[in-house]
Formats: structure tokens, sequence, C-alpha cells
């Protein structure tokens, strides 16, 4: 019998290896700029901060790997929003998607050390019938990822994810980031093509 895996929706782990450095300056900058507010978040531009330069090279390097192994090709890659997050105790963050980005990503500078991020399978017809099983990553309909500190996922933007309830006592710090790639879209000889 043969087996043919369709239509895979991949996500991608990175661990950064100057992250206890890296994660001092975010956590430290992230402090600063903290007003209190529930469910805080940064403006959208820290890619331009120096705070954020070795996390900056660290996805333009995990994007040009992805692009490699799926065949996509491009003229340049641009990061287009990077802001920070802090996740405090009872709080959560809905389910979402990042519109208009081809990549998107999470970065953890700090864990809270229990809540975690979730993705759902984004094929509607998969959530028709749900026999009994043993999850594994071919029939699950939801997974889920911890935030550990040093550790980067880098996703598809239309993918739907959130974060459920910080049950803990420690605030969970990230930093969220969407990629456009620059270029071609499409066959020129087409009418759906583009050029972003």
């Amino acid at each position: 019998m043969k087996h043919f895996r369709i239509f895979p929706t991949h996500l991608w782990e990175h661990e950064i290896k100057e992250k206890k450095h890296l994660n001092k300056r975010i956590i430290s900058y992230v402090l600063e700029q903290d007003t209190g507010e529930k469910n805080w978040q940064s403006g959208s531009e820290l890619f331009k901060i120096k705070e954020f330069d070795v996390l900056n090279k660290n996805i333009e390097h995990c994007i040009e790997m992805i692009c490699k192994i799926l065949g996509y090709t491009y003229d340049r890659m641009e990061i287009t929003g990077m802001w920070a997050n802090i996740l405090k105790p009872g709080e959560s963050h809905p389910p979402h998607t990042h519109s208009n980005n081809m990549f998107s990503g999470v970065y953890y500078a700090q864990s809270d050390g229990g809540t975690s991020i979730i993705f759902s399978d984004p094929r509607q017809q998969s959530q028709v019938l749900l026999p009994s099983k043993k999850h594994n990553f071919d029939n699950a309909n939801l997974l889920t990822f911890p935030s550990v500190a040093g550790t980067m996922y880098v996703f598809p933007s239309w993918l739907t994810h959130w974060v459920p309830i910080n049950n803990t006592e420690f605030n969970r710090i990230s930093v969220a980031w969407n990629v456009i790639l620059r270029g071609d879209m499409g066959n020129k000889d087409e009418f759906q093509y583009a050029k972003l």
C-alpha cells in the first residue's frame, strides 16, 4: 500500500544559541515598556531596535532554510512586524491568524512554566468525524507546543493559533513577528500573477 501525505501544514521549531544574552536584553526592554495593562503588547516595530538584532538574524536564517525546503523563490524577505507580549496569570490570547503575511512566529524570552501555544487543523472537514484514537501528528486536530525560553516556532501566517489561560503564578514574555516574501507571486503568464 502506498502512503502519500498530502496538503501538509508545516511548523518549525528553532532553539536560539545566544538565548541567555538575547533573553536578558528582551526581558529588560519589555519590562521597561510594560504599562501594566491586561494582555499587554508593545508596538509592532521591535525589529528596528538593536535589542532584537539577534532575533532578526535568527528569523532571517530560519526563513531562508524553510524556503529552501519548500522550494520557494523570492527576491527578498521582509520582517513586516514584531511585537512583545506579556501574558500574566489569568490572561490568554484568543484564536487568531496573522493576515497579509507569509510566515509568522513566536519566540519565548521567558516561560511561565506551563502555558503552551495551540494550533488547530485548518481543514474544517477534518472535524466531521472524530474516531477514538491514539493521538499523533497525523491524526490530531489540535496540537500543543510548550513555551520554552530560547525557543522559536515558525508557521504559516494563515494557521489559527491561540494561548489558553495562564494558570501559573508567573508572567510569560514572548515576541511575535511576521514575514512577507517580496518578488513574483504566481506565474507571469497567469491572470493570478502579482509582484509583491
